[in-house]
């Protein structure tokens, strides 16, 4: 018996090693099995492994997991701090306290330790060899960092790639800020300015739900505020505001609130309706030279106007200088603070989740897509690879419009956002003024794979932009009508696809066989009737037909692209039969299928 569970406990991890089945787990483990009943294998435990080698082994695995950030701490009492020279503040840290008080539908409190960190816009370095920012050449994981001997090596750190829009930018957290303030309207110049209030990164791990960004005028008064707020969905959404003169309160320390409406999904537990009001002050006045006291109160506003969450965040002691700490204060600090950023989202996070839905039943608010101003989650493989073949075809939608058309696409969740334009053959001797221009963004990557359900390239389009909670966003819905239906004409004269293979042809109709709708996007917002009336569109006759997106594919794509096509497409299709729509679902079903028809095969052969 104790065999036959160590045979398949040795299946199982194969599995796992060769991630979830290769065409080798077969060979590797009829090979496997070979050994077993040569009691080879067995023989070779027996003699080599005991109790006492493990305990040892382990015993001493332990002991150089804590000798190595010892030593790295040690190392790091004589790094080398950068100057913050020609900064009004200095970087510092902020010993917190968050309290959340639910008011409705339930009751619930709760409160636990947080800190933050204040980084000067701009500044680049290390400080005290605990709290860096911008640091080009900072160890990128955490057993790069433990023993790392690099001046710029810190505990603590923060980098211009977490914030705003997504990617590496050359001036880190400065030329985002920049960024931002442009697609807001504003002239960045306002602002001499900037402090940057964050969670920041522990041996690389950080759990930021907010940052708040103080800008400050060339006399160093706080004028405006950033609030960039982050779910644990991979989503980002920043809120600029600025203070009216009549809210401004004339008390030693001054504070400043705002309210502004809610339009980011933030919590499970509450909608994207109803508002947002801030009440905070300049932590580090007066002159931006203050010891540091963070003060702010946020309140979630019901639609009614009742005050349904407020979130508090507090300073529980003055700031701290990381380059004026002794090696007794850095060793108190480190071991008091470092756990605290890893247990943010869990357990406590979770747990308190896991709490409101099960003890206090507050119901479950489904997470809506993102609108328009909001930084989508990171798309996945299968996404990635549906935006390239996307992209591709609708630069030849563009490119062969009979309209003399200029389409602004932006892509989503992938590493480059970057904006395309794209231009009709038709526009290039077109006068300006017959030029049609639209700006075609997508919100989600969801889109991709739910546009590539769609037998119609018009339906496809038009669908996603029309339901509630859209998946892209075009400025002239009409336009994109007009050029799909051309599209759509001039595709009928089209020649009938070519398959490379008589297997293509098989693997596409199986496609076409197994292909689900979209469907409409059940969340928090969807209401009864809530999708638009696409009776204007003409009706799909056959639903299993060729999309013009799959013969762009057999025209224009290699036969590995093609192949890859239906393998990923086929993939998300068996996951909605047989996975709820979850391909990691579908994954451990074909892992638990395949490990039992290892296991038998191998007992077959005992």
């Amino acid at each position: 018996m104790a065999g036959s569970i160590a045979s398949f406990l040795a299946l199982l991890s194969l599995g796992v090693i060769l991630k979830f089945g290769t065409t080798l787990d077969l060979v590797v483990c009829l090979s496997l099995g070979v050994f077993r009943k040569q009691a080879v294998f067995l023989d070779f435990v027996d003699k080599y492994i005991n109790g006492v080698t493990v305990i040892k082994t382990l015993a001493a695995g332990a002991a150089l997991l804590t000798l190595v950030p010892l030593l790295r701490f040690f190392i790091s009492l004589t790094q080398f701090s950068s100057s913050p020279n020609g900064f009004p503040a200095k970087p510092m840290f902020f010993p917190c306290r968050t309290n959340h008080v639910r008011m409705f539908p339930t009751k619930h409190t709760f409160s636990y330790s947080y800190l933050m960190v204040g980084i000067p816009v701009g500044w680049k370095g290390s400080t005290g060899g605990m709290l860096s920012a911008d640091v080009e050449n900072e160890p990128a994981s955490w057993y790069e960092k433990w023993p790392s001997l690099k001046p710029s090596s810190s505990w603590f750190t923060v980098n211009g790639d977490d914030y705003f829009e997504r990617g590496h930018l050359k001036g880190g957290l400065e030329t985002k800020l920049r960024n931002y303030l442009r697609t807001q309207g504003v002239d960045p110049s306002e602002f001499a300015y900037a402090y940057l209030f964050t969670a920041a990164r522990f041996l690389n791990y950080a759990s930021n739900p907010v940052s708040i960004w103080n800008l400050y005028s060339s006399t160093k008064e706080l004028t405006a505020t950033i609030l960039e707020v982050n779910n644990t969905f991979d989503e980002r959404h920043s809120y600029f505001l600025r203070p009216e003169p009549s809210q401004v309160e004339d008390t030693k320390t001054p504070k400043f609130s705002k309210s502004w409406p809610k339009d980011f999904y933030v919590s499970v537990f509450n909608s994207r309706a109803g508002s947002y009001s801030i009440s905070t002050n300049d932590a580090i006045y007066p002159y931006m030279s203050g010891p540091g006291s963070i003060n702010t109160n946020i309140t979630l506003s019901s639609s009614s106007g009742s005050p349904k969450l407020i979130a508090r965040l507090f300073s529980t002691e003055p700031g701290i200088d990381p380059s004026t700490m002794s090696a007794v204060q850095k060793f108190n600090f480190l071991a008091k603070w470092w756990w605290v950023g890893l247990a943010t989202f869990f357990p406590r996070t979770a747990f308190q989740a896991v709490f409101i839905l099960i003890r206090k039943k507050v119901p479950w608010s489904f997470r809506p897509e993102p609108r328009r101003n909001t930084m989508p989650r990171q798309a996945d493989e299968s996404e990635v690879f549906i935006e390239q073949i996307f992209r591709r075809y609708l630069r030849y939608f563009v490119k062969n419009s009979p309209i003399p058309t200029t389409i602004s696409y932006t892509a989503a969740g992938i590493p480059d956002t970057a904006t395309e334009v794209m231009t009709s053959d038709s526009a290039q001797l077109a006068p300006a003024e017959d030029i049609k221009e639209m700006e075609f963004k997508v919100l989600t990557p969801l889109f991709y794979s739910r546009y590539a359900r769609s037998p119609s390239c018009l339906h496809g389009t038009i669908a996603e932009s029309q339901l509630l909670n859209s998946t892209i966003y075009l400025s002239d819905p009409q336009l994109s009508l007009t050029l799909a239906k051309g599209y759509i004409e001039s595709a009928k004269s089209t020649s009938p696809p070519i398959f490379s293979s008589r297997w293509e042809k098989l693997s596409f109709d199986f496609l076409h066989y197994i292909r689900t709708e979209a469907g409409n996007i059940e969340n928090c917002e969807t209401k009864p009737g809530s999708k638009k009336d696409l009776a204007f569109l003409p009706p799909i006759k056959d639903t299993r037909r060729m999309s013009e997106l799959e013969r762009f594919i057999l025209k224009a794509c290699t036969p590995a692209e093609r192949s890859e096509y239906v393998r990923r497409m086929g993939k998300i299709y068996l996951a909605d039969h047989l996975g709820f729509g979850w391909p990691q679902i579908l994954d451990l079903e074909i892992f638990t299928l395949k490990a039992g028809v290892l296991w038998f095969t191998v007992k077959t052969l005992l």
